[in-house]
């Protein structure tokens, strides 16, 4: 096998691989991204409304 073919030959395997774990990431990150979103909205009120509270404690 030449150098040429070899290299194509590797960098075909490696794109099937980044492919199978892309495919496997973006699976992974359509189940995480929406909790993810959901908690940071959760954390995000909860410290608004938290921050509510000292404010009126403080006038």
């Amino acid at each position: 096998m030449s150098p040429s073919q070899d290299f194509l030959q590797k960098s075909f395997t490696t794109r099937l691989i980044n492919k199978k774990q892309y495919e496997k990431i973006s699976l992974v990150s359509i189940a995480i991204i929406p909790q993810a979103i959901f908690l940071n909205l959760k954390l995000f009120k909860n410290r608004i409304i938290g921050s509510n509270r000292q404010f009126d404690l403080q006038h």
